[in-house]
């Protein structure tokens, strides 16, 4: 009887001094675009911050590029997007109230900018109604005018509790259960028109985000695998749903020094479209005002870096990536991908 507590306490103590150890590593956190991938011990807590620049140029229209003058020719579109910046500021907060679970929220700040190309043979009226929603700019190209706009404020918050299923010296397994509140406005417009859907800062509705993570690691070299779905409860007030998401990220990370790590991220994305419609939004004056063009996949890699050090800044988190799509397909006519980059920083610390 002795003996089985003994060991049962010396497999305890192990299970922690392990843990901390993969705590402690340099990969010990997936890439810097991956959330919800770890969790913390009793009493710890982690501040975080990330800045996300996703830059979008061109059409495609299933698998192939589109041309401004191939969808003016091959539809009734008035206005065709050129290029949209979005960029995403993310706060978040995380608390483990036990050895078992972590809780997190997070909070983006989010700012689109979209250029876009009217049609040459637009009328005197239809000029007009697109300036009404939109700020002309300088120049007058072969198919029209170019023009732009943006929306900026708080997104949609996220509130999660991540269970560790199990964790060992080389490997861990845990589940995400988060609920995503539909704090970002889904009414921004301009001028008194509404904006189009990708210009909205959030979805106008409550959703459900369930994942899981997996994680192993060897001496120099890590892994880990992570699936996640985001899943609308409701139509809002609006009249429209958005689609499902879902999310799935396999990466690998290599241990350069102490200090500092490098890794390789492949991501797939699939969304579902839009149900309903805003009776606001003119579905016909451009791409992205239509529902039914807002579904799609895309597969992207990515490469970044880890930098944990042990100097003075002991404790903080400072980490990138840089991704491309390598393959896109769209239902309908939508904008193309370019590149994404995440810059992020993190700090742990625990609760006395």
């Amino acid at each position: 009887m002795q003996f089985t507590k003994s060991f049962c306490l010396i497999l305890t103590l192990m299970s922690i001094n392990l843990s901390a150890h993969i705590s402690d590593r340099v990969d010990g956190h997936a890439p810097i675009g991956v959330m919800a991938d770890h969790t913390h011990n009793k009493g710890e807590m982690m501040a975080s911050y990330r800045i996300m620049q996703m830059d979008m140029e061109g059409i495609i229209n299933g698998s192939d590029d589109m041309s401004t003058e191939e969808l003016f020719n091959n539809s009734n579109y008035m206005m065709a997007p050129v290029n949209m910046k979005m960029m995403m500021q993310m706060a978040g907060i995380m608390y483990a109230p036990s050895d078992d679970w972590t809780f997190v929220v997070m909070i983006p700040y989010t700012s689109n900018d979209m250029s876009m190309q009217s049609k040459g043979s637009m009328s005197s009226m239809d000029m007009g109604m697109s300036m009404d929603s939109m700020d002309m700019n300088h120049g007058m190209s072969s198919s029209g005018a170019t023009m732009s706009r943006d929306s900026n404020g708080l997104g949609d918050i996220s509130l999660s509790g991540l269970r560790k299923l199990f964790e060992t010296e080389d490997e861990r397994l845990l589940v995400s259960l988060g609920l995503v509140l539909p704090t970002g406005s889904e009414t921004e417009s301009f001028n008194g028109t509404r904006l189009a859907y990708p210009m909205q800062l959030g979805t106008g509705s409550f959703r459900f985000k369930p994942g899981i993570t997996y994680s192993a690691y060897e001496e120099e070299f890590s892994y880990g695998a992570q699936a996640i779905v985001d899943h609308a409860l409701n139509t809002n007030d609006q009249g429209y749903k958005v689609g499902d998401k879902y999310l799935v990220n396999l990466w690998g990370s290599y241990t350069l020094t102490e200090e500092l790590s490098a890794s390789l991220r492949y991501e797939y994305q699939k969304k579902n479209r839009i149900s309903g419609m805003d009776e606001q939004i003119n579905s016909m004056m451009m791409p992205a005002g239509n529902p039914a063009n807002s579904g799609g996949e895309k597969h992207s890699l990515f490469t970044g870096m880890n930098y944990k050090p042990n100097n003075f800044l002991k404790g903080h988190r400072v980490a990138f990536e840089i991704g491309i799509p390598i393959k896109q397909t769209s239902d309908g006519p939508q904008m193309k991908d370019n590149y994404i980059f995440v810059l992020g920083w993190q700090k742990a610390w625990k609760q006395n």
